[in-house]
């Protein structure tokens, strides 16, 4: 789903169509939760009405947007688009989530190896000391595609939403 514009109108589109197009999905909406970045979070803080009015504030405040729990994170990234600093929001239904898990732990030691910390090197061997790297395999996939809709061209900051 494409940001239709910067207006308080054109961001109800936006969030509207992305879940319209959830719910043509038949996605059955028991867990939906957005994501967005902390500058579009910001953006729609900030926004006021024609009456300089704060439209999502409270419900911001609350952890929620149209209902719905928000998860704020950097790992949604606002610099899409180069020069144009765009980013995405998302909404998608929990329960449509799967995580998956290794069904062992992968160990490896070596009396042999060195750590890098900044500048400093350190010898296993030298030290006396034993390394150990352990590695979980963990995924995270959609059951359904369709369970998620992405809003893209995202230039929704503090200042940017307009009433009018």
């Amino acid at each position: 789903v494409a940001q239709s514009g910067t207006t308080i109108a054109n961001v109800f589109a936006t969030l509207g169509n992305m879940v319209l197009a959830l719910l043509n999905n038949n996605v059955g909406m028991t867990a939906p939760v957005w994501v967005l970045a902390p500058r579009t979070v910001q953006g729609l803080m900030t926004a006021l009405d024609a009456n300089a009015q704060p439209v999502f504030r409270e419900e911001l405040l609350k952890g929620m947007l149209w209902g719905f729990p928000v998860v704020v994170t950097n790992h949604q990234p606002v610099t899409l688009n180069p020069g144009a600093n765009k980013s995405e929001i998302m909404l998608y239904d929990g329960d449509e989530l799967t995580i998956g898990q290794g069904p062992q732990l992968q160990v490896a030691m070596s009396e042999e190896g060195v750590m890098i910390n900044g500048s400093e090197i350190t010898s296993a061997f030298q030290q006396n000391m034993t390394l150990m790297r352990v590695i979980s395999e963990v995924d995270l996939v959609a059951r359904h595609a369709e369970a998620i809709a992405v809003g893209t061209g995202i230039t929704w900051a503090p200042g940017v939403i307009t009433a009018a």
